[in-house]
Formats: C-alpha cells, structure tokens, sequence
C-alpha cells in the first residue's frame, strides 16, 4: 500500500471513529437520562427506520462504482449528468416514503384512539423517518468526496456533522428525559448541516448538480448495478438488525436493551476497522489496477484485518473490567458483560469478510452477493431463534452467530475468485487459526 493509500485509509478511520468514540462516551448518559427501556426502545426505533435504506437503491455506492470513472476520462458531462440523475431520484424516493407514512398512519391511528403508546411510537417515527432519509442523502454527499480520493475532506465535514448531531442529542436528553425530543432536535441538526455541505459541495465541484441535467436514460444504465446492489441491501439491512428484532421479542425490550450495548461496542469496532480499508472500493473501480496487483493486495488487506481485529480483540479482553466498568458503571456491565466478552471473542471472524465485501461491490458482483446474502439471512434467523428459544448453547447463544459468519466468509471469497483467482485454502486456513483461537479463549474464559 503506497503513501496516498495509507493517508486514505488513516482518514476513513477517523471518518467514523467519531461517531463510536462519541456514541461510548454518550451511552452511559443516554442509559441514566432515558433509562435502559427508553434506551432499548431508541435503538429499536433506529434499527427499524434504517431499514428504510432498503428504498435507496444503494446510491452511495452506485456514486462511487461509477464517479471514478467518469472522473479518469475528465468526462464531466456526464458526470453532472449522473449526479442530478442520483438526487432527483433519491428526494423522489423520500417523499414517497414520507407520504406512505402519513397515509398510513391516518388511516390506522383511529383504530387505536385508546393506545397512547402506540400515538407515541407514531410520533417518535414522523421524525425519525425524515432524520435517517436526511443522513441517507449526506452518505451521497460524503460518496462524491470520496469518488474524489478526497477522504480528508469527508473526514473533516463527518467530524464536524457528528460532533454537532450527538451534542444535540445529548443535551435533548440530559434536558428533556425525552426518546421523541432528542429525534425531532437532531432532525433539525441534521438538515442544517446538510444544507451546508450541500452548498459546499456546488462551491467545490461545479459539474456537480442538483435538478439540471437529469436524464431517464442514464437512470436506466445504472441499474444494472443498482438494482441488483438494492437487493443485495435489502437483504444485507434485513441481515444487520433481524438479530435485534429476534431478541427484543423473544427476551424483551429491557433484555434487549443490555444485548444492545454489546452490539454497539462491536458494530463500532467492525466499523472503524473495516472503514480503514473503505479507499480499495474507488480503487478497484477506477480500474487502475492490474489483476496481479489486485490479488496481492486482497491478501495483504486481508491479513492486516484479521491481525488488527486479533490485537484489538485481545486488548479489550484484557481490560475489559476497568475500561466497561469505568464507562458503564457496575450496575448496568454486570448485565451485559457475558455479552461482550462473547462478542469480542468472536470479532476477528466478523471482520474477515469485509475485503470481499469491497472487491464484490467494486468488480460489479453484486448478482452473487444477493444470493448468498439471501442464504447467510436465512440461516442467521434460524440459528439465533433455535439457540434463543430451544436453549442451544445456553446463555451462550450469541456464538451461534459463528456458524452464518462462516457461510458468509466463505462464499464472498469464493464470489471474488470468480474475477481475481485467489488460492482456495487461503481463506479456509484463516478460518481454522481463528476457530481455534476462540476455542482456547473461550476455554479461559470459563476457567478464570
């Protein structure tokens, strides 16, 4: 990896290292402020609005499959062709879906007159929905920065966007004790901020536009793509939370909401990590790569994943008492310490699989990912609903994520070497070190 790349690769890890750092520093406030169901319930409600994403068609990522392109043969054209084609269609998008919500709501809150809860759960998603359609069409702006190589650029308007956002959220909460006034404020942060970037973004790139230069045509060309990229989406969205879904109704929403600090902690750390390695998508799509080097640098990505995840995982281990117990208090990590540990154990396998991931999207694979993110779902629902409600594996029962985990790794590889011919045992030696890892981990675990 030369210079530009590791430069790259340091800003997309301060991108979003922000947001982890400040959503651990925020939760035990949140937590005392809402209360552990009021928190369960924000997450609940962030975890169903985002599926609305389903609706997007992956636009961040049509952006920066086809932008880098455009850009290397100075073909601005159609680069402002593209870009207003992608905005028209996804405001178009969102107020289709804001509209659904209203008629639907209208037509079926009469039937619950009675219901003050479920007037409160329509209230908290009128703003809710419109926030996460509003940050959906930031990850666009962000998606142009980056098609740019311009990762320093997204890492300082992302630092400034959540620092803001979250000190809003904080403050609603701190004031109010409120789920739907920390939303709505935030609603109000986040359209401001847009607004701002927004403007950035026509002072930076003038071939950039908003509403002149649309074209049906162009819209069709790129969903080949996107249309298979959506699906792939749907199915990853659904993939994502259907977790949270199983065990908030299968143990309840107070339950839920200490499983849900685990997996906070572990979608950061997947985050910051995988998002260090985000700059091989407009790489590979530029296609300024040969396949030689396109291979050496799958397993060199590869390796420093599994390396990183396996001394971030061990070190949080280490100190987990003190750095959980100092950051959640006593109280609130005794109920959920089972659940990180067991997430820690297993993260250096989660984290394998996020460099096919990006050569999948980037070499235009999106057809194969779909289906095998149709079987990984399936397989995901099944296992965590017998293991939650049969008992198998116990209190244990988040290691059955490992057995989807491994479908997945193993069928994302096999996707790129469709492309790219990589050697089969690579991934599958990767896969034995690290089960036996975590079989003498978990061995210690119980001993001590």
């Amino acid at each position: 990896m030369d210079i530009r790349n590791l430069k790259n690769g340091f800003y997309a890890v301060i991108d979003v290292v922000v947001s982890p750092l400040i959503m651990i520093l925020l939760t035990p406030i949140f937590v005392h402020f809402l209360g552990v169901e009021q928190y369960g319930l924000w997450i609940l409600v962030n975890s169903m609005v985002a599926s609305l994403s389903l609706f997007n068609f992956g636009v961040s990522d049509v952006v920066i499959k086809y932008l880098p392109k455009l850009l290397t043969t100075n073909d601005y054209e159609q680069a402002k062709t593209l870009s207003s084609t992608i905005f028209i269609f996804q405001l178009t998008i969102a107020v289709v879906i804001i509209l659904c919500f209203y008629i639907f709501t209208s037509l079926i809150l009469p039937c619950f007159e009675s219901s003050g809860r479920y007037s409160m759960y329509v209230s908290i998603f009128a703003v809710a929905i419109p926030l996460f359609l509003v940050k959906q069409f930031e990850q666009v702006a962000y998606s142009i920065f980056k098609s740019h190589e311009r990762y320093g650029v997204v890492a300082t308007l992302s630092l400034i966007s959540k620092i803001t956002f979250f000190s809003m959220q904080a403050f609603i909460a701190i004031e109010t004790g409120s789920v739907y006034q920390v939303i709505k404020y935030s609603l109000i942060v986040a359209v401001i901020i847009y607004l701002i970037e927004l403007l950035y973004i026509k002072m930076k790139y003038y071939y950039i536009h908003i509403f002149r230069g649309a074209s049906f045509i162009t819209f069709k060309s790129l969903l080949d793509f996107g249309i298979w990229n959506w699906f792939a989406s749907i199915l990853s969205i659904l993939r994502v939370n259907s977790d949270k879904w199983i065990v908030s109704m299968l143990l309840g929403l107070k339950a839920f909401g200490y499983y849900s600090i685990a997996v906070l902690v572990f979608n950061q750390l997947y985050t910051v990590l995988a998002s260090s390695i985000a700059w091989v998508f407009p790489k590979i799509s530029s296609n300024s790569l040969c396949l030689n080097d396109q291979k050496k640098l799958f397993y060199s990505l590869m390796i420093f994943l599994v390396l990183a995840g396996s001394v971030l995982s061990l070190t949080l281990s280490a100190s987990s008492n003190l750095l959980f117990v100092t950051w959640l208090g006593e109280g609130v990590y005794s109920n959920c310490k089972h659940f990180i540990s067991l997430f820690l154990v297993m993260f250096p396998v989660f984290i394998m699989s996020a460099v096919s991931y990006y050569y999948i999207l980037s070499l235009g694979l999106v057809r194969y990912k779909f289906i095998v993110d149709f079987l990984v779902l399936n397989i995901k629902i099944f296992v965590l609903w017998f293991s939650i409600r049969v008992g198998f594996l116990g209190e244990d029962w988040p290691l059955a994520f490992l057995i989807f985990l491994s479908v997945e790794i193993i069928l994302y590889f096999r996707i790129v070497r469709k492309r790219i011919e990589l050697k089969k045992s690579f991934i599958y030696y990767i896969l034995i070190i690290q089960f036996i890892i975590i079989i003498v981990r978990l061995y210690l675990i119980n001993i001590y």
